[in-house]
């Protein structure tokens, strides 16, 4: 048998890197408290020359292009680097640019257009100069002194702009020089947005009404009449897939389906999507993949929206560190790399990176029976996401859901021998519809979900059933596979509720101990098991072998004779 006196384990260390990893465990499962959209912002603390982002744009050396009320923001993933309109040539002229950035668009020919409340400019990066549309586009014009909207490019060579005010103008690269647009009906001044479909085909909003653009010709669809609301306000128009979405009278989407050729079939959104609490004064919607949509609002926040499971979640300035710095939503924009970028007002830029995980720091807030916290999480468990069971050193189970955001203590009963002992769960299982079973100090217990009764199951003659510190249910088979401190196996039947004596074939368990720390079946009948004595060996419990690395333990602290 092993000589004890010969083995040098540092039990401490391997204790506090025990509880190290089970509390990223812990934060990563319990990081949506107050909700699941985590966020990286950037304000003028980060170098931001001003926090109302109204337009965003991205170029292919990777720059993104921040619009704010003063000036350009170039952003290379670290710095911020501010840009004001301004034109070498004419520096006396510069002055008088306004510096406050409404539009941004990068277009198929490498430039980049700048639209001010006052002025349309093209922006050359390569120089750091900026030009007059007309300088690269002949025959483009279009009057100063004018509140640029949006810039789109159609694919038939056109340029589209939009202004606050002043209508909607075309420029035809092909004719070089501005064409015509033909109103069916009354021309607009106050233009709401041009948006492209998938089909590549046009669509403009006003404040009421819809139009599709064929060539230069402006169509209305009737949205008053389709919609049955002769009052009807449009905020924003956005597509969705196959769809156009529309928010109407500051409150309410409407999915236009574009299958139909004339008859447009409309859904309200809420009908179709369930979620926690819909926005107050919708004004903005965007799609950043094929899955996913956000509707921002004024002053609640934005919604995230996965079309998939027809769900939302909300997400505003308040819950935690990652959250949005404003209620009041200006832009979104999505880059290649599918990272979403939220300009507030305000607030800075929101940036959301589906591949980063965020963490968030929790801490009990419940007492247990002698009026301590236990904050010292060794095992957690959920089969649903919101019902988080944490064994604790010395409180007991912990039980949290994170959306009442509400802690409570399970204690099982003391054993005979040491109070304490069966407050230490060190792993947590389900293995039927309301059963947890743990492997703590003190032994095996079990936990009705539904009662909150515990029951021990520890053998008191057999000292393997004791100080226990993992349990997994064997596949295909009612029965658990236990490991502790003391350092053998034992499995329990389930069915009978009585303790076995693992199969070992060669008399292993007699000449070694593992103290078990995880185990983990693969396949038939094979589990891999990391220990504190042994490094990493497999078992199989169907034949009783067991398997020895040697070559690990050159990386490990456990000298072995």
């Amino acid at each position: 048998m092993e000589n004890k006196a010969t083995w040098h384990f540092n039990a401490q260390k391997q204790l506090i890197r025990r509880i190290f990893i089970a509390w990223v465990i812990f934060l990563c499962c319990l990081h949506l408290k107050a909700q699941s959209v985590f966020f990286q912002s950037y304000t003028s603390a980060q170098g931001l020359s001003q926090n109302s982002i109204y337009s965003m744009a991205e170029t292919p050396e990777g720059f993104m292009w921040f619009g704010t009320q003063d000036g350009i923001n170039r952003f290379d993933g670290k710095n911020f680097v501010c840009i004001r309109p301004y034109m070498s040539q004419q520096k006396a002229q510069s002055a008088n640019f306004s510096k406050m950035i409404t539009a941004l668009y990068y277009d198929l020919s490498d430039h980049l257009w700048v639209g001010t409340t006052k002025e349309l400019l093209i922006y050359n990066r390569y120089l750091d100069s900026f030009y007059y549309p007309k300088q690269f586009y002949t025959g483009f014009f279009i009057p100063s002194n004018i509140w640029f909207k949006k810039i789109i490019e159609d694919n038939n060579d056109n340029i589209w702009v939009i202004t606050q005010d002043d209508g909607v103008f075309c420029y035809s690269k092909v004719l070089k020089k501005m064409v015509e647009i033909q109103w069916v009906g009354e021309a607009q001044k106050k233009i709401g947005t041009i948006v492209k479909d998938f089909s590549g085909h046009l669509w403009l909003s006003t404040q009421s009404e819809m139009y599709q653009i064929s060539e230069t010709k402006l169509i209305p669809i009737g949205i008053k009449t389709i919609l049955r609301k002769p009052n009807l306000t449009i905020t924003d128009v956005s597509v969705v897939s196959n769809k156009i979405w529309i928010i109407t009278n500051g409150s309410e989407i409407v999915l236009m389906d574009l299958d139909g050729k004339k008859d447009f079939k409309c859904t309200n959104f809420n009908h179709v999507f369930s979620g926690n609490k819909m926005l107050q004064d919708v004004r903005l919607i965007h799609q950043s993949d094929k899955n996913t949509v956000w509707v921002g609002s004024r002053s609640d926040g934005l919604i995230k929206i996965d079309l998939d499971k027809k769900t939302f979640v909300n997400a505003g300035s308040t819950g935690s560190a990652f959250a949005l710095k404003s209620q009041f939503v200006l832009s979104f924009f999505t880059n290649r790399q599918f990272v979403t970028w939220v300009g507030l007002s305000g607030g800075g830029i929101a940036k959301y990176d589906k591949q980063k995980v965020q963490f968030e720091y929790w801490k009990s807030k419940a007492v247990t029976d002698d009026r301590s916290y236990d904050n010292m999480i060794l095992s957690l468990f959920s089969d649903n996401d919101v019902d988080f069971y944490a064994g604790t050193l010395y409180g007991g189970l912990l039980h949290t859901n994170i959306k009442t955001n509400k802690f409570q203590y399970f204690q099982p009963p003391p054993n005979k021998y040491n109070k304490s002992d069966s407050k230490n769960i060190y792993n947590i299982i389900k293995t039927d519809e309301h059963n947890l079973w743990m492997a703590t100090w003190g032994g095996l217990y079990s936990f009705d979900q539904k009662t909150n009764h515990f029951t021990q199951y520890t053998d008191p003659d057999d000292e393997q059933t004791k100080e226990l510190t993992f349990v997994i249910k064997l596949k295909n088979q009612q029965k658990l596979l236990t490991g502790g401190y003391r350092g053998g196996l034992r499995i329990f039947d389930l069915n009978t509720k009585s303790w076995e004596n693992c199969r070992d074939k060669n008399s292993f368990l007699k000449s070694y101990l593992l103290r078990v720390r995880f185990m983990e079946e693969t396949n038939d009948g094979n589990i891999l098991m990391s220990t504190e004595a042994q490094n990493l060996v497999k078992y199989n419990y169907l034949t009783g072998e067991f398997t020895r690395y040697p070559q690990l333990l050159a990386v490990s602290e456990i000298k072995m004779t």
